[in-house]
């Protein structure tokens, strides 16, 4: 972790500063146990990583680990400070089956299909997806635009939550705010990519939020890809 106990703010004053961060994330990927900050800076370094490629990261920029939001940018030249909030768009049957399939034969796989935000599974039913060799599917699979109507069921319903936090008087408002997705959903790999956010645009313009603040623009990590403002500019880099 670059943060830690007694470091809770980062400065990059011009983009070789970013060689720690690149150093840093070589080889690695959060594991299951990790603590949610070590994922938010996971995903908070990818990002850093990702704007710079797209020319979307202004030096010098002071980044501060805090909480709600979870990190601050701070455009020095500026003095614009930027709230950046990550969260994790899953669903929770489909993480807990994740987490059972260790206990099954070797072999054994998870029917991803059998978890949509459309059907919500009672906690002891979790691992009902989960099939051991040489047992046949339970579902059909996904039909036509099934995959990317789920995955953008699961990313607005994420969104969603957290424009309830944003709200919230524990947090921290600033002049400009900003969310970073982390697509985990079981149909992540499956979806075409370009149909897949059309839905979401559509969903989410139809929406009518009851919070009085929403996120200026909001980014997803999907299958090695950011998505840089999806409602705006809707840039995509390869990571």
């Amino acid at each position: 972790m670059l943060f830690s106990e007694t470091t809770k703010e980062i400065m990059f004053n011009q983009p070789r500063d970013l060689k720690e961060v690149i150093e840093h994330l070589k080889g690695f990927k959060p594991q299951k146990g990790d603590k949610s900050k070590i994922r938010e800076e996971f995903y908070l370094y990818r990002f850093l990583i990702g704007c710079f490629k797209i020319s979307k990261l202004p030096f010098p920029i002071k980044i501060i680990s805090t909480e709600s939001p979870d990190f601050i940018f701070i455009e020095t030249n500026k003095n614009e400070e930027i709230g950046i909030e990550h969260t994790r768009a899953t669903l929770k049957s489909y993480k807990i089956a994740v987490s059972e399939l260790k206990k099954y034969p070797k072999g054994s796989k998870i029917e991803l299909s059998h978890y949509s935000p459309y059907r919500k599974l009672p906690k002891k039913e979790s691992d009902s997806g989960i099939i051991a060799p040489g047992d046949k599917l339970k579902g059909k699979g996904w039909d036509g635009d099934q995959a990317e109507r789920e995955w953008a069921e699961i990313i607005l319903n994420s969104i969603e939550r957290k424009m309830h936090l944003l709200n919230e008087g524990h947090f921290r408002r600033k002049e400009e705010n900003q969310l970073i997705i982390e697509d985990d959903s079981p149909a992540y790999f499956m979806i075409r990519e370009n149909e897949a956010i059309d839905m979401l645009k559509k969903k989410y313009n139809q929406t009518v939020f009851s919070e009085k603040s929403i996120f200026d623009k909001i980014h997803i990590f999907s299958n090695c890809t950011l998505i840089y403002d999806i409602f705006g500019e809707c840039l995509k880099v390869n990571l």
